[in-house]
């Protein structure tokens, strides 16, 4: 508890980001425009989940190398598109069936390169949350200009004084499980060195469509007692002596 403690009181409180004007990304290549099925899991967790990377400078020329990133991600975002083309895409209710869906109409990702007076030091431990972390993501407020509903996918890469970059992500997680997420920038972050794919994502989400009338078709037992259950099965339910 005191080590937590000594954290939590060195951490910054107060965080000056420049933002500069946000641009929409779309897919470096031509894509599909159609409509993605989405679970009724992903019905309910259609909400907005931030995460923040933290790169410490790299090479001799640290001002230099982190001007470059912001035009190296930039692009990368571009061709990531194309496989996660669903990205670029928004939501929207299908009034005939009352649910949510994907609209892939190449709408775009919003990116933004943003500057920071400080030195990634003086952030403190950056493992520990942080509220003023949320001045390195782009929030819904630098979205509006680009209509009511906003993107899926929005991305600030932050420079430092130090030349290191903070790289922050904000998707709705109605588009990816954590798995999915990590995925994701694993072959962002492929693309971006100049490499393919390492995972090849599969949006199809049909498989988890619920039968037409819904109907339980496992037989569940949990709800039993040990002695309603035939003999031959019962052996599942007992450690073994």
């Amino acid at each position: 508890m005191g080590s937590l403690a000594v954290a939590e009181s060195s951490l910054i409180t107060h965080l000056d980001v420049e933002v500069e004007e946000p641009e929409m990304v779309v897919q470096a290549e031509p894509t599909e425009e159609c409509s993605l099925f989405l679970s009724n899991i992903d019905q309910v967790v259609a909400y907005v989940v931030d995460t923040v990377y933290f790169y410490t400078p790299q090479g001799e020329d640290k001002s230099a190398a982190s001007a470059d990133v912001v035009g190296e991600l930039k692009e990368a975002l571009g061709k990531v598109l194309v496989p996660y083309h669903f990205m670029a895409g928004r939501l929207k209710l299908n009034l005939e069936k009352g649910r949510l869906e994907i609209d892939c109409n190449r709408a775009g990702a919003l990116f933004a390169a943003a500057n920071c007076d400080l030195n990634l030091s003086d952030l403190g431990d950056v493992t520990y949350p942080n509220p003023v972390f949320r001045n390195l993501v782009l929030q819904g407020v630098h979205a509006r200009k680009f209509g009511a509903n906003p993107p899926l996918l929005m991305m600030q890469v932050t420079r430092f004084k130090c030349g290191g970059v903070v790289l922050g992500m904000s998707m709705n997680h109605a588009m990816f499980d954590g798995v999915g997420a990590m995925e994701f920038m694993m072959n962002f972050s492929s693309i971006a060195r100049g490499n393919g794919l390492i995972a090849y994502p599969l949006p199809d989400r049909t498989c988890f469509k619920a039968r037409d009338i819904p109907e339980i078709k496992y037989e569940h037992l949990e709800g039993l007692k040990l002695s309603d259950i035939p003999q031959e099965m019962r052996n599942s339910f007992k450690l073994p002596m």
